[in-house]
């Protein structure tokens, strides 16, 4: 071994320990399987991985996790030898919960361990039944015991016939689901911590039952028919509910077995009235196709469950459950429940049928109290299916062929099916085999090595006399193309290498190929001058070569061409596309020649002047002279603005630097100004116009003035002249003439009539003759007429469009118009003929009525429409007030007055719906009616009214009066007519009567008829015709009262 290869193992040594961990796998069993105990408290745990180290044998034991709680084991050998990557094993464990360690060794050396943490062997059950088996709330009590186990996962019934994922225990917590179907831990969680504590070994629970089925719905399905719900029109889906079992079965006891299936359902068949044959032939149908179809003698631990508060305890339904657990055949007794939490509903839930989390409590009770160690004992358990046996070939092309020894039914999860796969290198795959009645398991993750790859310590390609290091990506069981079997091999000539590796299959894999280039060395450059080597200072030349990769000049310049400005020898090393270096070339020797000295630049005079001037610049002495301007004399005279140098040349012909520079200002004369009116140059008197310029340094004015404006008022003709700031004074501008024009005279204003007025007259003022007028109201025509209160001027223009002073002024008055006066009333606006309303008027000053009146008030006795205006001191007279509506309202005419019985008095003549009023003498009687009854003699008169609203009633005139006296032998009963030839009478009494009996007796006594007490108020009927004609007696008795009055009927 090279010193290369040494150093390599020792870098790859540091990472072992790391490496060989992903390098090992325990697929089975994963953490928290917990395997079902035999009779004897052990089991045969299955141990299934794989392996890419070479490992001689493979190791396990257990630790328990907790003292007490398991039975700690030493290593033991599991797989002596192993071939081909994976192993199968068995490990007897006893009833506990364990750690599991797994150890790969190579001789006496471990070269890896794997730890599964949290395995055990303990209890599995498999829960079945309706809803108070499966829960229905996610907020119930956790299991406490870490050894309380289950998967979380929901199987969709629409999932059927898939098989249930592969799958991940975890402990059993309040809101976990227990696979396949159960909702939450419900009374399971307690029952695992009750059953852990007492049996100390782990617990595992599968839940397959199903909301709301009944023992018909479990039978029917469990023989493959549909069965339709007892609660709706509606079938299960395919399979359910007996499908959920038995995915329980063969996706999860298939991997770590069964004690038993714990059975709790009875509810549904209480509601419906199953009877107890029908529930018994039922159930043990379920438990005879449960075994047929699993090819399992499974056994069934049967709670006695039927409450609900609706319908209490139903003896058929527990009777048949008694019944089929008395039958034996592999069916034991659970708890009897319906004396647990009666009655169901309570708060917080108030449910009629379900447990709370109080009555969960005593039903896991209840199951731990039944599952006792002699009936667990009797059951003889469902031990797991085997684990799949892989085998391993090599096809060759870096592929690995697995092939699953055990089972027929293999599907691979990259989608393949069959018993064999072919796979290539880094491709990993995992089969899951199902045997005849549909049991499932997994082989572990099965990963193909990955091919070779070369890694290199530099560039592949280098340059003659180099070399590179190749180094496989394993440390060993390499095999290199050129024979050597070390991981690192150095090469320095050109070629093609790879190397394969075999693996602990035995299978071989190849490499990529790397091609390794040693390139030879390029010739010494040639070196070009592209412009003369000998030049002046400050000059330069061009060195140059042929194309390559790269450069490298001896001044340590890297182009393909160099500016050289330095005198010397000057050489080239090139380096081309592969990074190989050249010799170096032959020097090309560079000469640079002296400039002289700047010359110096005087002028004979200012360099700044106007442009009629000149100034004579002068070089000092040199050989000849270059002119910035192209001139070649020693002087040049200059008279154009500019900046101006010489330069001369030395005996090498060498050009110096320019002189020091002179800068020549030459200043142009200003042209004549141009002047501008800002105003107009024609004007009336007393106005101006001003005259500008552009700015200038100065100006000079045709009147003397010498600013930029000027302001002229007077007539002529006006030009100017202007001086620059260089001191030079233009031509005179053009002239400009200015025109005054006289002003009219002011005019005379006059008033046609008086100037003060009231606001609704007005007054015309008239100016006297010019062109044009110009009012202070804004108006232009010679007279205006005025109505608003101001002072008023006129100005007037005359041909010039001269404006005149102000003429004399008009003050004019205007007096406002008082305001209308506000109408006031005192009483309604309707009234009753007869009545009247009065209107007020709120001004201070006259008012005029529109009656003509001109009184502050006004009384109105009839309908109309009445206004009101005011005159005040300066007499103006205002507007009208606004309108008052008045109307009056009809009185009916007087109602007539007679006396219609012995104590009666009859009003008629009100209008339609109306009262009466009615007074003796002064006094108002509370009598409304048309007829009333006078029990005092008196002067009586009657009204009646027009009501038109109930603040508006207008009264008739009072009835001619009439005079009412008392019979005057003080009788207070009057009967009428007496006699009578019908034999009908009237009675009136004078004042009321209670209790009143009305008796008849013939003249010798006898009571021929007689009233029921009645009372007497106004006039009754008293009818008699029944009676013969004749002569009667007629009695009446009433409380305070007893009189007798002789009757006539007929003649």
């Amino acid at each position: 071994m090279n010193a290369s290869s040494i150093l390599y193992l020792l870098f790859f040594s540091v990472g072992l320990i790391s490496q060989v961990q992903a390098q090992t796998q325990v697929a089975f069993p994963i953490t928290r399987a917990v395997f079902q105990r035999s009779n004897a408290n052990s089991a045969s745990v299955p141990i299934t991985g794989t392996y890419s180290i070479p490992v001689t044998r493979i190791e396990a034991r257990v630790v328990a996790r907790t003292n007490g709680q398991g039975f700690t084991t030493d290593f033991q050998t599991i797989v002596d030898n192993p071939q081909g990557g994976v192993f199968n094993a068995q490990l007897t464990v006893q009833g506990g919960w364990y750690d599991l360690i797994v150890r790969f060794m190579r001789g006496n050396d471990e070269v890896a361990r794997q730890t599964v943490e949290r395995v055990g062997v303990g209890e599995v059950f498999v829960i079945a039944g309706q809803s108070n088996a499966q829960g229905i709330r996610g907020e119930t009590e956790p299991a406490l015991d870490d050894r309380v186990n289950a998967v979380n996962y929901d199987y969709q019934p629409e999932q059927y016939p898939a098989d249930a994922p592969y799958p991940v225990f975890s402990q059993l917590n309040g809101n976990n689901r227990i696979a396949p179907r159960g909702f939450s831990s419900w009374c399971w969680g307690n029952l695992g911590d009750l059953l852990a504590q007492r049996l100390n070994v782990p617990i595992l629970f599968f839940n397959a039952a199903f909301l709301g089925t009944s023992v018909r719905n479990w039978a029917e399905s469990s023989q493959g028919k549909p069965t339709l719900s007892d609660y709706i029109p509606a079938y299960y889906q395919r399979g359910q509910p007996y499908a959920s079992l038995q995915i329980a079965l063969t996706s999860y006891v298939s991997l770590v077995g069964m004690r038993a299936i714990l059975w709790h359902q009875g509810e549904t068949d209480n509601a419906f009235s199953t009877s107890r044959s029908q529930y018994a032939d039922r159930l043990n149908t379920l438990v005879k196709q449960s075994r047929i179809n699993s090819g399992k003698n499974l056994s069934w631990v049967v709670a006695r469950a039927s409450y609900d508060d609706a319908l209490k305890s139903n003896p058929n339904i527990i009777g048949a459950q008694n019944d089929v657990i008395a039958a034996g055949n592999g069916v034991y007794a659970g708890p009897n429940t319906e004396a647990i939490q009666i009655p169901r509903a309570r708060p917080p839930y108030n449910d009629p049928i379900h447990f709370d989390n109080g009555g969960l409590r005593e039903l896991a009770a209840a199951w731990n109290t039944s599952l006792t160690d002699a009936l667990l004992s009797s059951i003889t358990p469902v031990t797991p299916s085997p684990v799949p046996i892989v085998t391993v070939s090599c096809p060759g092309g870096n592929a690995v062929n697995f092939t699953v020894t055990n089972y027929d039914n293999v599907t691979w999860e990259s989608g393949e099916n069959g018993k064999s796969i072919t796979k290539t290198s880094g491709q990993v795959v995992r089969a899951k085999v199902k045997d005849p009645l549909g049991y499932v398991h997994y082989t572990p993750y099965l990963t193909v090595s990955n091919a070779p790859i070369i890694q290199t310590n530099g560039a592949a390609a280098f340059c003659q006399g180099g070399s590179v290091q190749l180094t496989s990506s394993y440390p060993v069981n390499n095999t290199w193309s050129t024979g050597s079997t070390e991981p690192s091999i150095s090469v320095n000539t050109t070629g093609d290498y790879s190397v394969s590796y075999k693996d602990v299959s035995g299978c071989t894999f190849k490499s990529n190929t790397v091609k390794v280039t040693s390139n030879p060395i390029p010739a010494a450059p040639s070196v070009s001058a592209e412009k003369a080597t000998t030049f002046c200072q400050g000059d330069n030349t061009v060195l140059a070569s042929s194309p390559a990769a790269a450069y490298e000049w001896s001044n340590g310049e890297r182009t393909q061409k160099i500016t050289v400005g330095q005198a010397g020898n000057y050489s080239l090393r090139i380096t081309d596309a592969n990074g190989c270096t050249s010799p170096t070339s032959s020097t090309v020797g560079v000469t640079v020649n002296p400039l002289p000295a700047p010359p110096q630049l005087t002028a004979s005079g200012k360099t700044t002047f106007c442009a009629n001037e000149s100034v004579t610049l002068t070089a000092s002495q040199e050989a000849s002279y270059e002119w910035s301007n192209g001139q070649t004399t020693r002087s040049i005279n200059v008279s154009t603005a500019g900046t101006y140098s010489v330069r001369t040349r030395n005996s090498f012909n060498c050009l110096s630097n320019p002189s020091n520079s002179a800068v020549v200002v030459v200043n142009a004369l200003p042209a004549a100004p141009s002047v501008n009116a800002e105003k107009a140059t024609t004007f009336c008197q007393g106005d101006n116009t001003v005259l500008a310029s552009s700015p200038a340094a100065a100006y000079e004015w045709s009147n003397g003035e010498r600013t930029q404006k000027i302001t002229v008022g007077q007539a002529g003709n006006y030009s100017l002249r202007i001086t620059d700031a260089n001191g030079c004074t233009s031509p005179t501008s053009s002239t400009v003439g200015v025109t005054v024009n006289p002003l009219p005279a002011p005019p005379q204003l006059t008033a046609s009539g008086k100037t003060t007025f009231c606001a609704n007259e007005s007054v015309t003022l008239t100016a006297s003759q010019e062109a044009s007028y110009e009012w202070s109201n804004g108006q232009t025509t010679r007279s205006i007429n005025v109505s608003t209160a101001g002072t008023y001027s006129v100005r007037t223009r005359n041909s010039f469009n001269c404006l005149s002073a102000l003429s004399n002024t008009v003050n004019v008055v205007v007096n406002p118009l008082p305001s209308p006066p506000t109408i006031s009333t005192k009483g309604s606006l309707i009234f009753c003929e007869g009545d009247f309303v009065t209107l007020q008027s709120s001004s201070p000053f006259r008012t005029l009525w529109s009656t003509g009146d001109s009184t502050q008030t006004l009384i109105v006795r009839q309908g109309g429409t009445y206004s009101a205006r005011t005159r005040d001191n300066n007499g103006c007279l205002s507007t009208n007030s606004g309108l008052i509506l008045t109307a009056t309202r009809a009185r009916p005419a007087a109602p007539t007055l007679q006396q219609v019985g012995t104590f009666l008095l009859q009003a008629s003549g009100a209008p339609a719906n109306e009262r009466y009023y009615w007074r003796r003498g002064q006094d108002s009687l509370m009598v409304s009616t048309a007829q009333i009854r006078v029990t005092q003699a008196g002067q009586y008169t009657v009204r009646t009214a027009n009501t038109y609203s109930s603040a508006l009633v207008c009264l008739s005139l009072p009835s001619a009066p009439y005079d009412f006296v008392l019979p005057a032998n003080g009788e207070t009963l009057s009967i009428y007519p007496n006699p009578s030839l019908d034999g009908n009478f009237l009675i009136e009494t004078l004042e009321d009567l209670s209790n009143a009996v009305i008796v008849i007796y013939t003249l010798s006594g006898q009571q021929v008829y007689q009233t029921d007490a009645t009372t007497l108020g106004e006039r009754k009927q008293l009818q008699l015709y029944m009676l013969a004609p004749g002569p009667y007696i007629l009695q009446l008795q009433a409380t305070g009262l007893k009189t007798s009055k002789r009757i006539q009927i007929g003649q």
